[in-house]
């Protein structure tokens, strides 16, 4: 989700590729006997996405969207710049005021710090990157660099405001 939301239009047919390797993964490792085809992948993403955005750290107090559900699921199965725009569109409804691409920054973000203090990881470029990396399905290098430099000088600044 996190990847859907971030990632630039023109990776959106690959990000929608590699869902659809990761699930037959998946299922290959639970012995599944099963093929997979669109329709299913559609369901199963919109499903997880809807789940996502009703619990933890997606949640918000705003009503969610009447069309929030079809909009994932036509941005799944039509990876299109037109459907990604209604779905941020959604979610800037569910979200505000955050824009998307700002709160699933914030939550990424989140997700490293807490990763790195619970793995007990220096908090240094490298290791910030690949922590943030790991809450994308499709790497985007320059997304994990900003993010990285952002915790990073947020650390420094704190430090140096307690020393």
């Amino acid at each position: 989700f996190n990847s859907l939301i971030t990632m630039q239009v023109e990776g959106l047919n690959q990000l929608v590729r590699v869902a659809h390797n990761e699930l037959n993964k998946l299922l290959a490792v639970c012995d599944a006997q099963c093929k997979i085809d669109n329709l299913f992948l559609q369901d199963y993403f919109t499903l997880q996405i809807m789940v996502l955005l009703n619990k933890g750290i997606y949640a918000r107090r705003n009503a969610i969207p009447n069309d929030l559900k079809v909009t994932v699921s036509s941005v799944i199965s039509k990876p299109t710049k037109e459907c990604r725009c209604r779905l941020v569109d959604s979610l800037n409804l569910l979200w505000k005021p955050f824009a998307p691409v700002a709160y699933i920054n914030d939550i990424i973000a989140n997700l490293t710090i807490q990763y790195l203090y619970k793995n007990d990881l220096k908090f240094n470029q490298e290791e910030v990157e690949g922590a943030a990396s790991s809450f994308l399905l499709c790497a985007d290098n320059n997304l994990t660099q900003n993010i990285a430099r952002n915790i990073l000088n947020n650390m420094r600044d704190a430090h140096g405001r307690t020393t």
